[in-house]
């Protein structure tokens, strides 16, 4: 992979993590996260070859914000354990 790409990727995941942490209500959050995670997380994802699979429950902003944030902190944990 290239290191690069995985820097990246690992910035816009702790971007993700802060407005998922943030004092934010649901909606705003998932707007950003989603408006933010096309743009950069999605792109960077494909690039690299990491298939995010992740169940998207489709109900509540909370639960769809969740299922997404869950999911990416798997991916970064599995980057770090790699080495990034």
């Amino acid at each position: 992979m290239q290191s690069t790409q995985i820097n990246l990727l690992l910035v816009a995941i702790d971007n993700i993590d802060k407005i998922y942490n943030s004092d934010a209500d649901w909606e705003y959050k998932y707007d950003r996260i989603f408006s933010f995670s096309k743009s950069t997380v999605y792109p960077l994802l494909d690039e690299l070859g990491i298939n995010l699979g992740y169940y998207d429950p489709d109900t509540t902003y909370k639960e769809d914000v969740t299922a997404y944030y869950y999911a990416i902190m798997e991916i970064k944990s599995n980057l770090e354990k790699e080495g990034y």
